[in-house]
């Protein structure tokens, strides 16, 4: 690691060396997010890659590129399994009046 010297004013006096600062954040969280996020944490996993892990941010095209898993014919079957539940609630409640 290179070290740099700053005079008073915080200009860099010696340009040629440099530090590379790791710098780290803090922040605030309720205690039962704390238990909720240690929950969640993998055992070899720090608090910093859990948070990474569950950050995931996806664009408009990651969605529609993952719209394609489902199976052939998934969306009928779905639409059916649909009106066969409905037709279950109407049958159920039209004989309680």
């Amino acid at each position: 690691m290179q070290v740099v010297t700053v005079d008073c004013a915080g200009e860099i006096t010696n340009p040629l060396e440099y530090v590379v600062f790791d710098m780290s954040s803090s922040i605030r969280i309720s205690a039962a997010t704390k238990l909720t996020l240690e929950g969640a944490k993998r055992e070899d996993e720090t608090f910093d890659e859990l948070l990474d892990r569950l950050a995931i941010s996806r664009t408009e095209e990651d969605v529609r590129e993952m719209a394609g898993f489902a199976e052939e014919g998934i969306e009928e079957h779905m639409k059916q399994k649909r009106e066969d539940l409905n037709e279950s609630f109407k049958g159920r409640t039209s004989g309680a009046e």
